[in-house]
C-alpha cells in the first residue's frame, strides 16, 4: 500500500471497517424508512453519510480524543480526517435532493453549521463528545421523510438507543458490543415485522 494511503486506512480500520459499522447505514435504513417500498438507493448515499460524520466528529474531538485514548490514526494528525470528510460530505450532500428531499439537505446543512459552532464552542470540554449524537435523529428523520413515514416511534427509540450508547461509551466507559448489536438487531427485527406482518 502507498504510504501517502496509510492514514486513511489506519482510521478506517479503526473507525469503520468494523462489524457494527459495515452494517449501520443498512440498519439506520431499515429503521427510519417508511411503508412505502424500500428505496434502496438510498444505502449508498448512507454509506457517504457514515464516513463523512465519523470523519467530521473525529476532526473536530481530534484533541479530546487524543487525550483519552489511543489510536493508530491519532499519530497522523487531523490533516487526513479533513481530506476524508470532505469528499464523503460533498457526495452525501449532493445525494439528498435526489433521493431525499430538499428538506434533507437544508436539515443537513444544518445540522453541520450548528455541530461546528457547537465543536468550537466546547473545544476542551468533555460535553464536546455530544455533539455528534445530533446526527442520529436526523439521519433517521431524512429516511422516513420521502418514504411515508407517520408512526415515529420506532425513529425514537433508535434515536434515543444510539444517544445512549454513545453517553454510556464516553461518560461511563461502558460498552459491550454485543448487547449493542443484539439490540439494534432487535429493533430492526421489529421494524421488519411491524412492515410486514
Amino acid at each position: 500500500m502507498p504510504s501517502s494511503l496509510t492514514p486513511f486506512y489506519a482510521w478506517s480500520k479503526e473507525r469503520i471497517l468494523t462489524g457494527p459499522w459495515m452494517v449501520m447505514p443498512v440498519a439506520l435504513f431499515v429503521l427510519g424508512h417508511g411503508p412505502d417500498a424500500y428505496q434502496v438507493s438510498m444505502i449508498p448515499a448512507l454509506y457517504a453519510a457514515t464516513v463523512f460524520f465519523r470523519a467530521f466528529d473525529d476532526f473536530f474531538c481530534f484533541a479530546y480524543d487524543q487525550s483519552h485514548r489511543t489510536s493508530d490514526y491519532q499519530q497522523y494528525g487531523k490533516r487526513p480526517l479533513l481530506i476524508l470528510a470532505l469528499p464523503s460530505g460533498l457526495i452525501y450532500l449532493c445525494t439528498l435532493p435526489y433521493l431525499f428531499t430538499i428538506e434533507s439537505l437544508r436539515l443537513n446543512v444544518l445540522l453541520i453549521l450548528v455541530s461546528c459552532g457547537l465543536y468550537l464552542m466546547l473545544e476542551g470540554s468533555k460535553f464536546i463528545t455530544l455533539v455528534s449524537l445530533t446526527k442520529y435523529p436526523v439521519i433517521l428523520y431524512v429516511i422516513g421523510l420521502p418514504t411515508g413515514e407517520s408512526n415515529w416511534l420506532g425513529v425514537i427509540i433508535a434515536s434515543l438507543f444510539f444517544v445512549g450508547r454513545e453517553v454510556l461509551e464516553e461518560f461511563f466507559n461502558v460498552r459491550n458490543k454485543k448487547i449493542e448489536v443484539g439490540f439494534v438487531l432487535l429493533l430492526v427485527n421489529a421494524k421488519l415485522i411491524s412492515r410486514y406482518v
